[in-house]
Order: C-alpha cells, then structure tokens, then sequence
C-alpha cells in the first residue's frame, strides 16, 4: 500500500510534519493554560517561514473555521502549506481530540487528531489517528 510520502516532494514531507508538530503542540499548551482551544492556523509561507492566526472570540467556533477557510482560500498563493485545528468532541461521543486539517499546495491532504482528557488543568494525550481527506484550500 503506497502512502501519500511516496508522491510528495521532501520539501511537502518537511512542511506537513512540521505543521502537524507545531499544530500538536500549540493545541496541548493552550488547553493547558486556557482549558479551551479555540479555532486557529498555523501557516508556511513560500518562502520557508511559519505564521500563525485565528479570528477571535466572537464567533461561534464552528463560524470561524468557515471564516479561516474561506480567507486562507483567498490567500493561498502565500502559502506552500496551511494546518487548520479545532477541538472536538469525537463521533462516538467518548473524547475530545485536537483536530488538525493539513493542506498542502502540492495536493496532498490529511486530517490528524490527536484525543486527550484534561483533568485540573493537566492534559493527557491519548491515540493519534491520520486520514487521508479533501484539501480545503488548493
């Protein structure tokens, strides 16, 4: 079974993995210091640097990641790669993950989560899964 590494360039593989670490991380430490997470980006840009953004808290959660999507859509010719994370709840109803939608200029797509429980401020990680999914933005 071939994997999405077999067709993407090292450049892509570099990109996407970065995103997801930075996405992953940033993802545990707001919900440690916040106990929510709210909708966010985590950008690379053409030339290599990474930016990140989101729209704020006066918006429904679900509101902002129609809003994140259609205005990195918008701006995806300054980008080479765009992770897109939100929390959710899972369908089967038993855990809360990290969601992170991952774009990449080239093609490639995938969804990670990552489930954690949150306990007094405290975040244990649980299983990560991937998928392969639509590309949101190219």
């Amino acid at each position: 079974m071939s994997s999405w590494r077999d067709q993407a360039s090292e450049e892509a593989q570099q990109d996407l993995d970065s995103l997801v670490g930075a996405a992953l991380e940033t993802g545990e430490t707001t919900l440690e210091s916040t106990g929510e997470l709210r909708p966010f980006f985590i950008g690379v840009r053409i030339d290599g640097t990474k930016t990140m953004g989101s729209l704020g808290d006066e918006v429904d959660a679900s509101e902002v990641v129609v809003r994140l999507v259609a205005a990195l859509r918008k701006s995806r010719d300054q980008y080479r790669a765009v992770a897109i994370v939100k929390d959710v709840t899972l369908r089967d109803g038993t855990s809360d993950a990290i969601w992170v939608d991952l774009c990449h200029s080239e093609g490639h797509a995938m969804t990670c989560y990552l489930t954690y429980r949150l306990h007094d401020g405290r975040l244990t990680a649980g299983d990560m899964g991937a998928q392969a999914c639509d590309n949101l933005l190219w």
